[in-house]
């Protein structure tokens, strides 16, 4: 066996299993060094319960060759390989459940160890959005950064462009999350601020270079926008939008959730009310976010000179007399809006629920793409596990991340703890 460089095995691990795999993570929680891993295969896979036929397929399948062709890659890019072991991988995704064994990184290096060292909040919402919730965006994204905040961000046209262009008008750092790979000038219309990140922030992806920006991609992207901050803002998105994805991923791995109010005449507000009346923190301000986590960070971040909202100065000086119940930031596994009905009152949270348009007719298997209708017929009665359908279905881990996230999005599933997934019509 040709003698390798340590950091080819782990983009080999990230190939054979995919992006978004949580036996990758599993692997790299037991064995310190992969090297020994793979030269132990197929024997070591003995010690994992969940390693089904088709995991042992693609990691006996899967050669070094061609992790070592990435790795040459990355020099023609320009982008660096960061792994998991590494003290500039971020801090944070360790605590998911499936981050990634490595990561492509391309832009100013020095400011991955400052943003292990800062606090962070991803700032997500529609690619058109209306112009208060640009503003909004602008407005609380530029304050976020001068408190000491991190802005995360996914680089796509809207709420993205405005939270990573303010955050840097602030002289803030900023990081992208790419849906494909860090080479890849995607999308077009935003080469401009893609060029001042990569020169005042960084661009990260689990995606190797060369990598195009396919759409089952960003679903699986969403989960490392929440895993690698402290919390997420939905400025701007409705109840089927990338937005709310990104929310959900947040309340698996126990960040928080706020929410900007918007437009009630605008279906562009409809995933943050309804994450707003399942309980995540309405944002009037970037001193909303801020004072929430002023004591756990006292030495990174500061509220002074943080504009509070754009209300009237003497009412905020002389406030209305009136007894308001904060509402609590909410972690469950609720945050997902699910086609089914739900009476007033039986909220948890303490959040009043409603019975959305879509529960008033069975959804349609037809709006499915067809790797969503093959895990939907494939699912029973029963919860089945996330690696038996991969199995039966032949998807690949992205393929299957993609489907069950749209079928949970169209109200056909529900995520249950353990990787199960109950078919819900």
């Amino acid at each position: 066996m040709a003698d390798f460089p340590e950091e080819i095995y782990y983009i080999w691990l990230a190939k054979a299993l995919g992006a978004g795999s949580r036996f990758a993570a599993e692997v790299l929680r037991r064995h310190t060094d992969v090297r020994e891993f793979y030269a132990s295969l197929p024997g070591a896979l003995k010690e994992f319960d969940a390693c089904t036929e088709s995991i042992k397929k693609r990691l006996l399948s899967t050669k070094l060759d061609s992790a070592a062709e990435i790795f040459k890659q990355c020099g023609k890019a320009g982008c660096r390989l960061i792994t998991c072991r590494q003290s500039s991988y971020p801090e944070r995704l360790l605590n998911i459940q499936d981050f990634p064994p490595v990561l492509y990184a391309k832009g100013n290096f020095e400011k991955l160890a400052e943003l292990n060292a800062r606090p962070a909040i991803a700032v997500v919402g529609t690619r058109k959005p209306s112009p208060y919730a640009e503003s909004a965006a602008r407005f609380i994204s530029y304050d976020l950064a001068r408190a000491g905040f991190a802005v995360l961000s996914g680089l796509a046209a809207g709420i993205d462009f405005a939270a990573h262009a303010e955050c840097m008008r602030a002289k803030g750092l900023t990081a992208a999350f790419a849906g494909c790979g860090v080479d890849i000038d995607y999308p077009k219309p935003n080469n401009i601020l893609r060029s001042e990140i990569e020169k005042r922030g960084i661009i990260l992806s689990e995606f190797p270079p060369g990598t195009p920006p396919m759409k089952g991609n960003f679903p699986v992207r969403n989960r490392l926008l929440s895993g690698a901050a402290v919390g997420v803002l939905v400025v701007e998105g409705g109840l089927r939008s990338g937005s709310l994805i990104t929310a959900a991923h947040a309340v698996l791995q126990d960040r928080d959730v706020f929410a900007l109010p918007g437009d009630i005449f605008d279906s562009r507000s409809e995933g943050a009310f309804w994450l707003i009346q399942d309980g995540a923190a309405p944002v009037m301000s970037a001193l909303d976010i801020v004072i929430h986590y002023l004591d756990a960070y006292p030495d990174r971040l500061t509220a002074e000179n943080i504009r509070p909202n754009f209300f009237s100065p003497a009412l905020r000086k002389n406030p209305p007399d009136v007894k308001i119940i904060k509402p609590e930031i909410r972690k469950n596994n609720s945050v997902m809006p699910k086609n089914k009905e739900v009476r007033p009152g039986s909220n948890k949270g303490g959040g009043a629920q409603v019975l959305s348009a879509a529960a008033k007719a069975p959804p349609d298997p037809g709006v499915l793409s067809a790797n969503a209708q093959k895990i939907l017929s494939l699912m029973g009665a029963e919860p089945a596990h996330a690696d038996e359908l991969q199995e039966s279905s032949g998807l690949s881990p992205t393929e299957l991340l993609a489907a069950m996230t749209e079928l949970e999005l169209e109200g056909f599933a529900e995520n249950q703890p353990g990787r199960m997934y109950l078919r819900l019509t």
